[in-house]
C-alpha cells in the first residue's frame, strides 16, 4: 500500500471524522485492464473490499478533509477533491500539510 501524505487546501474546507464511519464495500472486478476481450462473467462481482482497508492505516487520527479552490492545483489538488488525511504521519521537507490555528484551517 503506498504512503499515504497528510494533504492541504487553502484554508477552506470541511473535515469529518472518521471515528465511527460505516464502511463502505465498492465492486471489485477480476478483470484488471482493457486490454484485449474481457470475459463474458466480467461483470459477475463476488467480491467487495472495503474502501477503508486502502485508505485508512490509522483510522483513530484519520479523517477526510473536502477541498473547495483551486490554490492547491500546483500540488494536484483539485477543488471538490476529498482528501484521506492522517494526523499520526510526520510532516517532513516537501509534504502539503493542514494546518490549524485556534481549530480553524488556514
Amino acid at each position: 500500500m503506498p504512503e499515504i501524505s497528510q494533504s492541504v487546501t487553502e484554508g477552506l474546507g470541511i473535515f469529518i471524522p472518521l471515528l465511527g464511519a460505516p464502511k463502505l464495500a465498492l465492486p471489485l472486478g477480476e478483470v484488471r485492464g482493457s486490454a484485449g476481450f474481457p470475459s463474458p462473467a466480467a461483470d459477475y462481482e463476488d467480491r467487495r473490499p472495503d474502501i477503508n482497508e486502502y485508505l485508512v492505516r490509522n483510522p483513530v487520527s484519520t479523517f477526510f478533509f473536502s477541498v473547495e479552490g483551486d490554490s492547491m492545483e500546483g500540488a494536484q489538488i483539485f477543488d471538490d477533491d476529498i482528501l484521506v488525511v492522517d494526523k499520526s504521519v510526520r510532516p517532513r521537507h516537501g509534504h502539503v500539510v493542514i494546518a490549524f490555528v485556534d481549530g480553524e484551517p488556514i
